[in-house]
C-alpha cells in the first residue's frame, strides 16, 4: 500500500507540478498580451495623436489662407473704389469745363469721325446750350479738312452725362463721357493704381 501512497502522492505532486507551471506559463502569456495590446494601443494613440495634429495644422493652414485671401480682397475692393472715384471725379470735371472748351473738345473728336452727312445727338443740358452752333462748328471743321459733309442736330437728345454719338446713317459713333471714359481707364488705370498706392 505503501507504493500506491507513494504513486499516489507522485502523481499528486506531478500534478501540482503541472498546474503551477501551467499557472506560470499562463501568467506569462497573459502579461505578454498584455504587453502587446498596450504597445499596439500606445502605437494607435501616437498614430490619432499626429493625424489629429494634421489635421488641426491643415485647417490652420487653410483659415490663414482663407483670411489672407479675404484681406487682398478687401484691400482690392477698396483700390477698386479710389480708381472708380478718381475716373468718377474725371467725369465730373469734363461736364464743368466751360462752354466754348466743350465745344472745342467736341468739334475736334466729331471731325475725326465724320465719313457722311451726320445727325449729332447730344445730352439734354448740352442740345439745350450749344447744339446748333456745335453742329455748324463740326460742319465748317470737316469743309475745312476736306471733308464735303453736314453735320446737323438730331431731334432727340441721349440719356448720358456729356459728350456725344454721331449718327451717320445706321452707323453710330459713341463718343459718350461714359464710353470714352470707359476707353480712357482701361488704358490708365494701371497708372492711376501706380501714382495713388506708391
Amino acid at each position: 500500500m505503501n507504493d500506491i501512497s507513494s504513486i499516489l502522492s507522485k502523481i499528486s505532486d506531478d500534478a501540482r507540478e503541472y498546474e503551477r507551471k501551467l499557472r506560470e506559463s499562463s501568467q506569462a502569456e497573459v502579461s505578454r498580451i498584455e504587453a502587446d495590446y498596450q504597445r499596439q494601443a500606445q502605437a494607435e494613440r501616437e498614430g490619432i495623436l499626429a493625424e489629429a495634429r494634421a489635421q488641426a495644422e491643415a485647417l490652420n493652414q487653410r483659415a490663414l489662407s482663407q483670411a489672407g485671401i479675404e484681406e487682398r480682397n478687401r484691400r482690392l475692393t477698396a483700390r477698386r473704389g479710389v480708381i472708380d472715384a478718381v475716373f468718377s471725379r474725371s467725369l465730373e470735371l469734363l461736364r464743368g469745363l466751360p462752354k466754348e472748351k466743350l465745344m472745342d473738345l467736341y468739334a475736334s473728336q466729331a471731325v475725326r469721325y465724320v465719313t457722311a452727312d451726320a445727325a449729332l445727338i447730344l445730352c439734354p443740358r448740352d442740345r439745350d446750350d450749344m447744339g446748333r452752333e456745335l453742329a455748324e462748328k463740326i460742319t465748317g471743321l470737316c469743309r475745312q479738312a476736306g471733308k464735303n459733309f453736314s453735320v446737323t442736330l438730331a431731334e432727340e437728345a441721349g440719356s448720358f452725362l456729356g459728350g456725344f454719338v454721331l449718327r451717320q446713317g445706321s452707323i453710330e459713333t459713341n463718343c459718350t463721357f461714359e464710353v470714352l471714359s470707359m476707353s480712357a481707364k482701361e488704358e490708365l488705370e494701371a497708372r492711376v493704381a501706380e501714382i495713388l498706392f506708391s
